[in-house]
């Protein structure tokens, strides 16, 4: 659509508005290289009064040639923002009604760059023909974005439909950093075509130079490092995820029964599911494998992600993520920080924090699901929006053995051994997975190699006591020690 109106020969006012940094100029650029028109960049900042920047504005759409060029407006947020503008001498109505003026009459395509809306009069914001918001992006976002860059650039021969998917799933990048890589990229392929200087990664993966796609994922990599979020390469392939088997959850209702509900027709009315139970049950795992089952993005929030300490802010947030997750699965774990009773609030602002989320569940039509290992905490008006209540409870007797047995590598577990772990009350999948953290190098490197008997047999023990010092720790009361007054779970001295 963007395109269909540069391509056009009427004028038009078009509008891109979020946060900073999330690549409107870049993209703006590559949308109007797309269409085939010539970019000219008009750039404020903040040391010219209005009226100058009015006069810019009047020159470059001078300068510019008609039909064939398209101005972007950037840091436009001083020139369209009019309500309450203090500071302009000439007050509000006089710089509203020649600001309505210059959208009018300046026979031009231009796209408008601006942080923020909020101080847009209504009479300023009818006259743009098209509006796109930046924020955060979902997979179906980033990989929209990469579809339209790539066919900026033209390399539709170099990167498939299939690979888009893959790098928009993987790549948690705006459209700036998108537009940035590509633009990389298609410069070494043009030295490569042209026998010039070799990238500077070629040979890492191996014989000779990285493949094309290798080469965009070592820059997508190092912009990752430059974020902060680390390269994918040099993230573990073995997560908690993947030893996840639905299997081994222990839930009433069963997750049978979830699984029919987001996989039935009624999920397009919205699904809210609250999990709650003890630490380490698979709540969150939960809900990822949820989202995987109906092919959804799957976002998690914490109470990070939202509070801010200036007013307002917080609200702002909570409706942010709704919009954000409206196609995905959201996850807001430890949600008694999201709902606390409002009984027990000792603040106002937290009462308002809690009736936002309240009124944003209303309507989120999306799927929610909340996790919390302290029920009692929550608000009564809350617990009644879910209509699912899911209860999780820890590892089943039948369940422990045959998890760690697989958690560790062990290719098998005789009957006296599997009694060693069903006799430890309370274990959870979570306590299993810590106690590998600790032991599982050891016990892949032990199985391996093959292991006697008696080394087996103590690192079993060791095991063992370390799961129900994870049981104690949680619980405070599972058994540890044989003769310490509770249960013995097999090791006797």
């Amino acid at each position: 659509l963007i395109t269909a109106i540069l391509r056009s020969g009427s004028n038009a006012n078009m509008l891109f508005y979020g946060s900073p940094g999330t690549g409107k100029t870049e993209f703006a650029r590559s949308i109007v290289k797309e269409a085939g028109r010539e970019a000219w960049l008009l750039q404020y900042n903040d040391g010219r009064n209005l009226r100058r920047r009015f006069e810019d504005f009047r020159t470059a759409c001078a300068l510019m040639p008609a039909g064939t060029g398209v101005l972007i407006v950037d840091e436009a947020d001083g020139l369209l923002n009019t309500v309450n503008r203090f500071f302009f001498a000439s007050g509000e109505e006089t710089d509203k009604g020649l600001l309505n003026t210059l959208l009018d009459g300046h026979g031009k395509k231009v796209i408008w760059i601006c942080n923020r809306t909020g101080g847009m009069e209504e009479s300023t914001l009818r006259r743009f023909s098209y509006s796109l918001s930046f924020g955060k992006n979902t997979i179906k976002q980033r990989q929209r974005y990469w579809n339209t860059l790539v066919r900026a650039h033209r390399l539709e021969g170099l990167l498939k439909e299939a690979e888009i998917a893959k790098l928009a799933r993987q790549y948690e990048i705006n459209v700036g950093h998108i537009a940035y890589a590509l633009e990389a990229w298609d410069a070494l392929n043009g030295q490569a075509e042209e026998g010039g200087t070799p990238h500077p990664t070629a040979g890492l993966a191996g014989k000779g130079s990285l493949s094309p796609l290798d080469a965009l994922r070592d820059i997508l990599d190092r912009q990752q490092e430059l974020l902060g979020k680390g390269s994918m390469a040099a993230r573990p392939v073995h997560c908690s995820h993947d030893l996840f088997d639905p299997a081994f959850l222990n839930t009433e209702p069963g997750i049978g029964a979830m699984v029919r509900a987001v996989s039935g027709a009624s999920v397009s009315n919205g699904a809210h599911f609250l999990f709650y139970g003890p630490p380490g049950t698979g709540k969150s795992e939960c809900a990822r494998h949820l989202a995987a089952v109906m092919d959804r993005e799957f976002i998690a929030k914490r109470t990070s992600d939202i509070m801010s300490p200036y007013v307002g802010e917080n609200e702002r947030n909570i409706r942010d993520i709704f919009a954000e997750a409206e196609d995905a699965v959201l996850c807001l774990d430890e949600a008694d920080s999201f709902f606390r009773d409002r009984g027990r609030a000792g603040q106002s602002w937290e009462v308002s924090f809690t009736n936002e989320f309240l009124t944003q569940m209303e309507s989120f039509k999306g799927v929610l699901v909340c996790s919390t290992n302290f029920l009692d905490l929550l608000d009564g008006a809350v617990l009644r929006r879910f209509a699912w209540k899911v209860r999780f409870l820890s590892l089943r007797k039948e369940q422990r053995a045959e998890l760690v047995r697989r958690y560790f590598g062990f290719e098998d577990l005789t009957g006296e051994e599997k009694q060693l772990f069903t006799a430890i009350d309370d274990l959870t999948a979570g306590d299993i997975r810590a106690v590998r953290l600790r032991y599982g190098d050891v016990c892949a490197s032990g199985v391996a190699g093959g292991m006697d008997y008696n080394t087996r047999q103590l690192l079993l023990r060791d095991i063992v006591w370390a799961l129900a010092e994870e049981c104690r720790l949680r619980t405070k009361d599972s058994p540890v020690f044989a003769g310490s007054g509770k249960k013995s779970i097999g090791f006797t001295a």
